[in-house]
């Protein structure tokens, strides 16, 4: 019969932790990126200093967004209108309160404002919107040749950096998903929307990119200030839904997500730079394949007049990661599981001597514990569940003393999907 001991933790990495790991999928941020803008706080001071120091704001209506500057002023407004457009289109979608971090950061260098921001937030964001006039494309008139540039993979560094890969040991709870608006321009001979380059084979799983926007006079116009002429896009409605849908959720459910259910999304296109086709010169085939290749583009259906909808949730992914709910049920299972093994730090547990592992009771007490968190914690806002199934394949408990690492391998089964995920989280 093998011995059993009792072993107590004592790792230096427990500050480096958010003991309080957040699981509530509806929040999320803006970031702007206002690199491309000429001193953007000039005649705006007391934006300047709820922002002017990289600060991180949580508001919960655009009454609190006016609060602290940002107002209706047109194109004379703060960012030519950018900011007030996404932020007020936001709630005017949520229809309510709703928390929200947003901040404005010079990104030209790098990204690691990210990290930054869901620090700041205190790793609650599950999903961060960026609006930037950097080139979403690196394109070469010689050649004729479309590819991502290289600011979509830095993003995608930034956000691993805090949040691990899908499917691959972490050590981080706080993972986030990014939407991305960026500027579309290209420069090539004779574009058209098939030559856009197929973006899936990149393997960004935490980056989706928006290729959408409303293409009324008042978003061109606010278009023709911006940096570039970069497209102004429709963050502020894919935030909305992102926060309004469980982590199960395609974007882009019909029955749910009409992004003109408001009347105030009639003109849909898609916008490359300052080139724009409309939604009705855009074939269902070309769109289907624009969603295949990793864009959330418009699209509409026949029996639905009026309305129109994002095409997917694809990310610059394939494979079980290449759509944004797979990512999110994956991030919420990280959060729950991680928030349960985390008070098991620096505490006594039993040991198996003889085995150099941790207790077989102790690992029963584990299993029991995170079995009773997911069953609690992944259930929707109508109290439906957001997976079909787990198993909790193996503890990896080899590292405890030297490491102080408590680790676990599971599978899921998410809802919606005809697959199973497999993950391996580690607290330490």
């Amino acid at each position: 019969m093998p011995e059993i001991g009792t072993i107590t933790t004592q790792s230096g990495n427990f500050k480096e932790t958010i003991p309080n790991i957040p699981t509530d999928e509806s929040i999320g941020g803006i970031l702007f990126d206002i690199s491309g803008f000429s001193n953007p706080f000039d005649n705006f001071p007391y934006i300047f200093e709820s922002f002017g120091n990289q600060q991180v704001n949580l508001v919960n209506n655009m009454s609190e967004v006016e609060a602290l500057g940002i107002k209706d002023e047109g194109q004379k407004g703060f960012l030519n209108g950018l900011a007030y457009y996404h932020l007020s289109m936001f709630y005017d979608y949520i229809g309510g309160d709703k928390p929200l971090y947003i901040a404005f950061a010079d990104c030209s260098k790098d990204w690691d404002f990210i990290i930054t921001m869901q620090r700041a937030a205190g790793g609650r964001m599950f999903q961060l919107g960026i609006w930037t006039h950097q080139n979403l494309w690196d394109s070469n008139s010689i050649t004729n040749s479309i590819g991502i540039s290289k600011m979509a993979i830095e993003i995608e560094n930034a956000v691993e950096e805090i949040s691990g890969k899908p499917g691959q040991p972490i050590a981080s709870a706080i993972p986030l998903s990014v939407i991305l608006s960026a500027n579309t321009k290209v420069n090539v001979g004779n574009f058209t929307l098939r030559k856009l380059p197929d973006a899936t084979i990149y393997n960004l799983p935490k980056v989706s990119v928006l290729l959408c926007q409303d293409g009324n006079d008042f978003v061109h116009t606010i278009q023709s200030f911006m940096p570039d002429k970069a497209p102004v896009g429709t963050l502020g409605f894919a935030m909305a839904i992102l926060s309004l849908a469980g982590v199960e959720e395609n974007i882009g459910a019909v029955k749910d997500y009409n992004l003109n259910k408001n009347e105030n999304f009639q003109s849909p296109e898609i916008a490359i730079g300052n080139t724009y086709f409309s939604l009705d010169e855009i074939s269902l085939i070309l769109r289907n394949q624009l969603t295949q290749y990793g864009y959330i583009v418009p699209t509409s259906y026949p029996s639905r007049e009026g309305e129109c909808f994002f095409g997917g949730d694809p990310t610059l992914s394939h494979g079980d990661y290449g759509i944004i709910s797979n990512n999110r049920i994956v991030h919420k299972c990280r959060r729950v599981v991680s928030s349960v093994l985390l008070p098991y730090l620096h505490s006594d547990q039993m040991y198996d001597t003889a085995n150099k592992r941790l207790s077989s009771i102790t690992l029963r007490m584990f299993e029991e514990a995170i079995s009773s968190a997911l069953s609690g914690k992944l259930i929707n806002k109508n109290g439906q569940y957001q997976i079909d199934g787990y198993q909790i394949n193996e503890f990896d408990t080899e590292n405890n003393l030297n490491d102080d690492i408590v680790g676990i391998k599971y599978t899921i089964s998410p809802v919606n999907y005809n697959g199973a995920l497999s993950e391996t989280v580690y607290v330490q």
